[in-house]
Formats: structure tokens, sequence, C-alpha cells
């Protein structure tokens, strides 16, 4: 039996090429392979010696660039002596309401500057203001440089604050009032217990959460004196150093980072989990033993860079110190990896074998050549012949092996296949012929969205040219043509909606779905779609599906217009009858939002100066009495929030006002005394604003008004106040009386401020009109003029103002003249007591108090406390407080409205419809203070309802009167 052609040339090459390069690799690759290894080796070390060395660069630059902040700060500190910076730290530092003193909001730029955080409560003293001006000053000259590679530069006063070069985070912004210093890693490593040697040092690993990077610190403690005061650092971002590390370059090799105690810096693989533990994941809680053995490696290596294999020879690691935070850095190589330059000195064995190849490819080809490429030839060109369409050419037969058998099969399919094409064209035409005359639109399309086929009709349908759709046969989505597809109720179709791909999903065709199609030149038209689903034979999955289009859209359009007309139709009936109950409802709605909206900003507002006033007057009546200061101090806050609150009132009031519905309560006054109380409550605002107030009404001279007490007071405050935050720096608000026309006193409120123009002048008494300048923050409404003018008008006086640009502003308040009123001496005699007389219980009195929030919890037991014969029960919660009530009556019960579960109005309904409940008397304390609130309270059945803020002297005097009437 002979071999096939194939069979004899595959075994005399075969043979040729096992012989040359099996002879030639052997020679080769014995003599290079442990050349290449010890090459390869001392290569490593150079490159672990070199990189160890620029890694450690940015650390070392680093602390010394520390070591000099804190070295020029101590010598500039020294250098401003004994002089308090004052002037110089008030112009650039204000305190902020938190309590947190920063860099005023028109000088704060972080970018350029310094940012500055000192933590509330710090008092604010000549060294802590030389302190803060010499690291401001320096870093705002160090800074850009310093922060040019590093993330940020600053000086930290230990537990006071800190002064931070950072262009990228204003960290001055992001000091509140609850800010701990004692929990930043600088800090703590720069304390005495942590380094008693006082030498700059490097922080462990951290991420800080407000710059959202890894970092470490470089810190330098700052002694004078032998104290420590606080900290010069530079914060080093190794997000970078981490990238590179982590960073795979090469198959099985990787890179990783730990410190001296064993904790992972960075690895490839275990980023995530040393991102969870905060920097602190330890090699010895990970188990692993390749980590394991590579930090036995790591510390038997010393400080050199240095190549050393694993115990089982498995790896080779790269070891190199990193200088600064004495980091090590591992690179790791599997032993195949490092013996690759020997492999690759094989390939030049197989580059010999090769040529050996080449040699006898050579025979090969000359063998191919004459026994099969030149009938293949022929046989390619009678093929090339029967494509074109010529008469099949006949092959010769002279050859009786496998060639000459496919000669002869050849001439015979030349000819059946020539009939086939012919008729196969034939068919073609006459279908393309059919499909192009359909009226319908029709797509062919893969389960990919390629278009396979479609007619003229489906391109006048999406309005869409042939050569458009020719050029993106690749996708046959209508989106690719700036089409879009909608549902009959208006919804689009999502990208995988349409009826085709439902079809290919479910393998059922769809029938008459309706669907709108909007075209790139923003026509539309409707469509009843049909989609079937396209087989190849033997298979059960649809490899391409039909769509065929049907415009109904005049059908739709008669359809819509029709039921256009009747919903017009309907539209007018309806209209004629809805008109009045929709302006009925419309005003219903108006008048509930307003009294909801009064309720709710009531409730809101006094619930903290209940907290404030409450524990004020507790001050007030502490035992032992406080100091004459501590005491004028807090009658100053006590005084000030019962301003506030009447403010509160007459900002509820301002609806009421409008409908002219406000009463006032007129009385004969003292204008100097009123002056006096408005300029001390004032007073604060202006020396934080650094302007001076004057009083310069009429000394020795009484002035007496008619008007309503705490109105003036509004009235006046409003006045200074805008005279404050509208002045210049270092400017005056001067108060004067004036005489009037007779039956008037005049008084005069004048400031040194910015004045006004003329056109502004005409709208100074519009609502929430403001007047500031570009950049300028000014705290307020714009309706507070508004107020004052009305209120001044309510008290039958007149308020004008005269103004000039550039010089200030003259606002005068016209009033009535009064007499004084009798018994003026004898009533402020009896004001100015020092003690609060509060009524007497002789028997233990428990009282359950049902309140939510503990901050009014602890003043109500406070309050309790002043007064011997009270036990106070506190439940937290309506449901809590029904339980407590049950199960041991009360003999008085205090109830916040607003509570969890159940609130206080259904808790009392519920006391109250219970038998062994309803005798408990019932007082309401709440900061719900509408008219409409009192009401609801007092017909669930609650004894008295008094309001927020608490006034300690009517609580025990209601508390006394309700138990007195149980009796």
């Amino acid at each position: 039996m002979s071999l096939s052609l194939s069979s004899r040339v595959l075994l005399q090459v075969g043979l040729l090429m096992v012989a040359a390069t099996g002879l030639m690799t052997a020679l080769i690759y014995r003599d290079t392979v442990q050349d290449v290894r010890a090459l390869k080796a001392r290569n490593l070390q150079e490159v672990l010696a070199a990189r160890a060395e620029l890694d450690a660069h940015p650390f070392e630059f680093a602390q010394d660039n520390t070591l000099r902040l804190r070295d020029a700060w101590l010598e500039r500190l020294r250098a401003k002596g004994e002089a308090d910076p004052q002037a110089e730290f008030n112009a650039w530092f204000a305190r902020d309401a938190d309590g947190v003193t920063r860099i005023r909001p028109e000088r704060d730029d972080h970018s350029r500057l310094p940012s500055m955080g000192l933590l509330a409560g710090v008092q604010h003293d000549a060294l802590l203001r030389r302190q803060v001006m010499s690291a401001f000053e320096l870093l705002r000259e160090w800074g850009p440089l310093m922060t040019e590679r590093y993330y940020s530069a600053y000086i930290a006063l230990q537990g006071k604050g800190i002064i931070m070069y950072s262009p990228s985070v204003n960290w001055g912004r992001l000091v509140d009032k609850d800010t701990n210093d004692v929990d930043s890693p600088p800090v703590r490593d720069a304390a005495p217990s942590r380094n008693p040697k006082r030498v700059a040092t490097w922080t462990d690993l951290y991420f800080d959460d407000k710059a959202r990077t890894w970092m470490v610190s470089a810190v330098a403690p700052i002694d004078v004196d032998g104290q420590w005061v606080g900290l010069a650092s530079q914060d080093v971002s190794i997000d970078a150093l981490i990238a590179r590390t982590v960073q795979q370059t090469t198959e099985g090799v990787y890179s990783l980072i730990f410190n001296d105690q064993g904790e992972l810096i960075a690895h490839p693989h275990l980023m995530e989990k040393i991102k969870a533990s905060n920097g602190e994941l330890k090699l010895s809680a990970l188990q692993d033993p390749v980590l394991t053995e590579i930090y036995r490696q790591v510390k038997q290596a010393g400080h050199a860079p240095v190549v050393r294999d694993t115990s089982d020879h498995t790896l080779v690691l790269g070891i190199a110190r990193i200088a600064g935070p004495n980091w090590y850095t591992v690179t790791v190589y599997p032993r195949q990896v490092v013996d690759q330059l020997a492999t690759n000195a094989a390939r030049n064995v197989v580059l010999l074998g090769v040529l050996a190849l080449l040699a006898e490819l050579l025979l090969l080809a000359w063998i191919v050549q004459r026994q099969i490429n030149r009938p293949l030839r022929h046989l390619q060109m009678a093929t090339d012949a029967i494509e074109a369409g010529e008469d099949p050419r006949v092959l010769s037969k002279r050859r009786d092996d496998e060639l000459g058998q496919l000669s002869e099969s050849f001439n015979r399919m030349a000819l059946a296949v020539r009939a086939q094409v012919k008729s196969l064209k034939e068919k073609e035409s006459y279908l393309r012929l059919l499909i192009d005359t359909l009226a319908e639109g029709m797509v062919v399309r893969e389960r990919n969205l390629k278009l396979l086929d479609f007619n003229d009709s489906a391109l006048a349908l999406y309005g869409v040219t042939r050569e458009q759709a020719t050029a993106v046969t690749a996708s046959g989505d209508p989106a690719r043509y700036g089409i879009r597809q909608f549902r009959p109720d208006g919804s689009e179709y999502g990208p995988n909606e349409l009826p085709f791909q439902r079809m290919m999903e479910t393998r059922q065709p769809v029938r008459g779905e309706l669907i709108r199609i909007l075209r790139s030149d923003g026509t539309s038209i409707w469509g009843s779609i049909n989609v079937s689903p396209l087989y190849r034979e033997g298979e059960d999955t649809p490899y391409a599906g039909m769509t065929v289009i049907n415009d109904v859209t005049r059908y739709i359009m008669a359809e819509q217009e029709l039921r256009a007309a009747n919903d017009e139709l309907e539209r007018r009936v309806q209209l004629r009858t809805t008109e009045l109950q929709h302006a009925k409802d419309e005003a219903e709605h108006a008048s509930r939002a307003k009294t909801e909206f009064l309720s709710g900003m009531s409730h809101e507002l006094r619930t903290p100066l209940n907290a404030i006033l409450g524990f004020a007057q507790l001050l007030t009546l502490a035992r032992p009495p406080l100091s004459d200061a501590d005491l004028h101090k807090v009658r100053q806050i006590e005084a000030a929030g019962w301003h506030l609150l009447e403010l509160i009132n007459e900002v509820l009031d301002l609806a009421s006002i409008e409908a002219g519905a406000v009463g006032t309560s007129m009385e004969a006054l003292d204008l100097g005394l009123v002056i006096e109380e408005t300029l001390e409550m004032v007073g604060p605002v202006a020396v934080e604003r650094n302007v001076v107030l004057f009083n310069r009404s009429t000394p020795g001279q009484t002035h007496w008004v008619l008007a309503d007490r705490k109105r003036l007071k509004q009235v006046l405050s409003n006045l200074l106040s805008n005279g404050v935050k509208y002045n210049r720096y270092q400017g005056s608000v001067t108060v004067t009386v004036e005489p009037g026309e007779p039956g008037q006193v005049v008084l005069v409120v004048s400031d040194t401020g910015r004045g006004l123009t003329p056109q502004q002048l005409e709208r100074l008494f519009q609502p929430f009109t403001r007047f500031e300048t570009e950049g300028e923050v000014i705290q307020g409404t714009g309706i507070g003029l508004v107020i004052t003018r009305r209120l001044v008008e309510l008290m039958g006086g007149q308020l004008t103002v005269e103004s000039t640009p550039g010089q200030g502003s003259m606002f005068r308040v016209h009033l009535k003249a009064a007499t004084p009123p009798g018994g003026v001496a004898e009533k402020l005699a009896l004001a100015d007591g020092n003690s609060l007389a509060l009524p007497g219980v002789m028997a233990e009195t428990r009282i359950l108090y049902v309140e939510d929030n503990p901050s009014n919890v602890e003043l109500f037991t406070g309050v309790m406390a002043l007064q011997a014969g009270y036990r106070v029960e506190v439940a937290t919660d309506g449901l809590q407080g029904l339980a407590m009530a049950r199960a041991n009556p009360p003999d008085l019960a205090v109830i916040d409205i607003n509570l969890p579960g159940i609130d206080g109005i259904e808790l009392c309904r519920r006391l109250k419809g219970d038998p062994a409940t309803r005798h408990i008397p019932l007082i309401a304390l709440s900061a719900n203070a509408m008219p409409s609130d009192v009401a609801k309270a007092q017909r669930a059945g609650f004894d008295v309802y008094l309001t927020k803020p608490l006034n300690v002297v009517q609580l025990f005097s209601e508390i006394d009167r309700v138990l007195n009437l149980r009796e």
C-alpha cells in the first residue's frame, strides 16, 4: 500500500527537522544557563539600589523642610519679642459663630494663602497672637515652594489650632467646634510621651479622609523653654509611590512595601485590606506563608540593597530600604522569570534550528511545487473562470493520484454549479422586484442588529436615504440614524425593548404592535409593526428577524382629532363648574399653608430658646449664688434671649402686620433707658466689627415717649444693627435725641458707613432689598427696615432717612411725647431685686415629665431641683408616658406636644379617658405657640398650657395652683 502525497511529504520533512533542531539546541543551551543567571542577579542589585535612592529623596527633602520650618518659626517668634500684634491679628482673623477662629471670609483664599483654624474655647492672648502671626507670615512666604512637590506644610499649636498651607483643601474651614487635635497622627507622634528625645520623626501610614489620600507626615516637635508648644510638619502623599509599587509590568513579578513593625504599606493584591485596616495591616495577621518568608528574609538582609532567594528557591527577592520612614521595598520575582534570560539564550539555539529548518523547507517547497502547487494552480484558474461566468475548463487527467481524481470531480461539478447559479440569479431578481414593489416597509436584521436587507418603503418610513443605510449596515439600530420610537402612551422604547429584540428573546412573532417613529428631521409617523423570526435548517434559535412596517398615520391622526374634539367639549363643560371650586380650594390651601408655616417656625425657633432662657434662669437662681460679675453676664444672656424671643414673635406677626391686625401696648417710656438697654445688647456685635457706639442723648435729661416698649427696642435694635453691619472699619454709630414738632420727640441714629445713593433710597423700604457690594457677605433678610417703618407707624410715629454716599446715613424716628407715670421709682426698686421668690411645697410631689428632647429634660429637672419636695420621673415618648402614668399615677404630669409614638394631644385624650388617670392634673409645655395650638390642647383636656421658652416663676405658680385646686 503506497503512502499518500501528504504523508510522504510530512514524513520526509519531520525526520530532517527533528534531527537538526535537537542537535543544535543541546550543544548551545548547556553552556549559557549558568552565565545568564549570575548576570541577572548583578543587574537586579544595581536597579534596586537606584530605585531605593529615588524613593528616599522625597522623604529626606520633606524631613529637612520640616526642620527648617520649625527653626525659622522659632526665630521669628523670638524676633517679635513681647509685642502684641492684635491689630494685625484682628485684620486677618475673626472668631466665627461656632467659636472657631478662622481667616476672615473676605480675605480667605487657601489657594494662595495659608488657612488657619483655632479651636473653639481657646483664649486669644498676646502670646497666641504672636505665635499665629509668626506661623502665618512664614507659611505665606515659604508655602508655595514647600508644596510644589508635597501635599501641605503646616505648624500646629498644641491644643490650640493649626496654620496650614495647602492649595488643594481649606483646612481652616474644616476645623469645627468638635475638632480634637489629639486625634491627629502628627500630634500624637510629637507628644513627649511618644517622642521623649524630641527629634524629627515620621508618622505611621494613615488615610486622610479630608484630603482623600494615603500619606505620612514628617514631624518636628517644637519646644520653648522646655515646654511643648506645637509641631512643624509636612504631609507627603504616597499615592504615587503606592501606584508605582502595585503596578505589575511583568507577568508574575510584583512589588510590596512594609515597615519595621511588619505592617504592609503597599501590595498589588491586598490594597483593599490595607485600606480597611487604615494602614495597620500586620503580616502576622494574614498568616500568609509567602509573606512571612519574605519578611524573615528582609530582617536578615540588613540595610544594603541585596538579592536573596527564599528558602525553597521558588522566589527571588530584590530587597532595598527607603530612608526616612525606614520602609522596605521588596520586588518578588518567580524563579522562572529570573531564568527568562537563559530561556532567551535558548532561543538562539532554536534560531539555529530554524536555519536548518529553512533549508529543509526549501527542499519541501521544491517538492510541493512539483507535486502539489502546479496542479492546484490549474484548479484555481478553472474555479476563477467559473466565477467569472466563463465556460468551464477541462482539467488534465494524466495523474492517477488524489489530485487527478479531484480534477475529474471538478469537471463534473463546474457544469452543475453554473446551472444552479443561473437559476438563483433569476429567483433573486424576481424577489428583489417583488420586495421593492411592496408599499409596506421591510427590514431584515441579524441578532446583533446588523442589516441584511431593506426595501425603499422602509427607507421612506424611517426618513433615511439608501446611501445612509448602506454606510452603516454594520449596525441596524435606528438610533444610529437619529430615530426615536415611542409607544402609544408616549413612553420611549428602551434599547432592548423594541419589538425586534422581544421577538429574538421570546422566539414568538409580534403582530400588529402600534408604534410612533420620530425621524431625524422632526417629523413622525405611526406604524403597525409585524416581526417574524428566521431560522436556519436544523436550528431552533432564530439567526435573524424580518420586520414589516405598515404606515397607519392617517388613521391614527383621524382618531386623535376625533378624541381631541370630544375632550375639548368635555373640558368646556367642566371648566365652568370647576372654576369657583378651584378658587375656593386655593384660598383655603393658602390659609392652611400660612398657618402651618407660622406654627412650624414658632416651634422650631422656640425649642432652642427654651434651653438658653431656661438654663439662664437656673444660673440666676443658683445656690450658692453667682458672683456679681457672673450674675451680670447671665442676666445679659437672659435679657438677650427674651429679646430674641420678642423678635421671633414679631417676625411671626409679619402676616398680621400686613393685614393691619397687630396691636400695640402703648405706655409712657423713658427713652434714655431704652437706648441704654439696646446699646448694651448691640455692643458685642459692634466690638466684633470694630465699630464704636456713642450715646449722645441729652445728659441729665429724661425724655418720655408714648410707645410700645418691645416694638421700640426692636426699631432701635434694627437701626443700630444696620449701622454696624454696613459701616466701615473703625467707624461709629451715634444715637441722639432731638426736639421735634410740638408734642414730639425725635430719636436719631446716624452712622459713618458707605451711605446710600438716591436710587437706593427709592428702594430702601421695599421687602427683601439689600445693598451688598461685590464679594461682600452680610447677614440679613432685607425685611428689617420694612418691619421697622411699619412698627413706627403702628406706634403713631414716622421714620425718615437722609444719606450721602461715602459719608453715612441718618435715620430719624418721630415719636409722640409723654408725661412720666406715677410711682416710677418704686417700680424700678422692685424690679432690681436680687432674688426670685418661689412658691414652697411641703410634702413630696411626684411629677411625670414626658419629653423626648434631652436638653429640655435636663433643664426641667434642674428647675424642679431649685425647690425641695419635688420628684421628677421622665418618659421619652408618648407611649412610655401613658404606661408609666397607668402603672403608678403621678400627682402631676407635664407633657410636651410633639412626641414620638403618640403626640401630647393624643396622650392627654387617653389619660382623661381612663378612669384610673383622669384625675391627674395635666400641664402642656410646648414650643407650639399659635392660638390654634393652644385651643386644640385645651379641647383635648389640658388644665394649663405653657409655651417655651420656660418661665420659671410662671411654671412654679401654675404647678402650685393646679395642685391646690386638686386638694
